[in-house]
């Protein structure tokens, strides 16, 4: 009986430990790895203007789908993280107005090697929350889930993207951000920040103190400058690759995993 069990241990650390090491590669809030997805439709420019599929950063861009229009580019405002703004850009207005509502993932998404995730975007009209769901294996099985990494925040559209045509400046200045283990993922979460004291099922605060490589805190990266679109009915946000914690490390393109609108 003890020879099982010690068998049973073993193989439980081994898979801790292989998990841990996929998850030391992935930075969730700071960025994120992207891979084996399938490429984001494309807006094309036309006269010097850019012809929208459904909504952008700009005037006169209408949101109904399916419908390009052709907008002209406007100026670019200061970013509300250099203290310039305190609210949307008007020029704006369209994506922020479509962007409210619950955005879930459209695919079960390849996080990394051996791991996949889900995706949730609640924008309310003054914050947004944003839910990581981290998964072991293929398929996003809700049986092989890890844990749940959570941030609340608020997002501020603020100009036009003058790299990427079709997207939208956005910043997300973020207020919490937590992690929530199942017992799966235990053992992941304590090689990732040993800090904290892990149970399954308890929400731990990270705002503070972050979780080492995997979620950064709120002094390290308190915003992040993000671009966003929204392209034949499903969102898109900026390319995770590397932090967002600068402007100068703002994406230079759209990731390729897409959310879609809860109806």
């Amino acid at each position: 009986m003890n020879r099982l069990a010690g068998l049973r241990a073993s193989r439980k650390g081994k898979l801790a430990l292989g998990l841990g090491a996929a998850v030391a590669g992935l930075v969730i809030f700071g960025g994120t790895a992207a891979a084996n997805a399938s490429a984001v439709p494309a807006a094309h420019a036309t006269g010097g203007g850019v012809t929208l599929v459904e909504v952008g950063c700009a005037p006169g861009t209408v949101t109904e789908p399916s419908r390009p229009v052709t907008v002209r580019p406007v100026p670019q405002e200061p970013a509300g993280g250099r203290g310039g703004k305190t609210g949307d850009n008007p020029h704006c207005k369209d994506i922020a107005k479509a962007i409210l509502g619950t955005w879930l993932s459209k695919d079960c998404e390849t996080a990394s090697q051996d791991l996949t995730r889900r995706r949730t975007y609640v924008f309310g009209r003054h914050d947004v929350a944003i839910t990581y769901d981290l998964y072991g294996g293929a398929g996003c099985n809700e049986k092989a889930k890890l844990f749940t990494v959570t941030t609340h925040g608020i997002a501020k559209f603020v100009d036009p993207s003058a790299t990427v045509a079709e997207a939208s400046n956005v910043l997300f200045t973020f207020k919490s951000r937590a992690a929530t283990p199942t017992a799966a993922g235990l053992g992941v979460l304590q090689n990732a920040c040993s800090q904290y004291q892990w149970v399954a099922g308890v929400t731990v605060d990270l705002s503070k103190d972050g979780c080492g490589a995997l979620v950064q805190s709120n002094t390290e990266c308190p915003v992040e400058y993000d671009l966003a679109a929204i392209i034949s009915d499903v969102a898109y946000f900026g390319d995770r690759s590397h932090p967002l914690c600068t402007e100068a490390t703002r994406p230079t393109k759209l990731a390729p995993w897409g959310v879609v609108k809860k109806q």
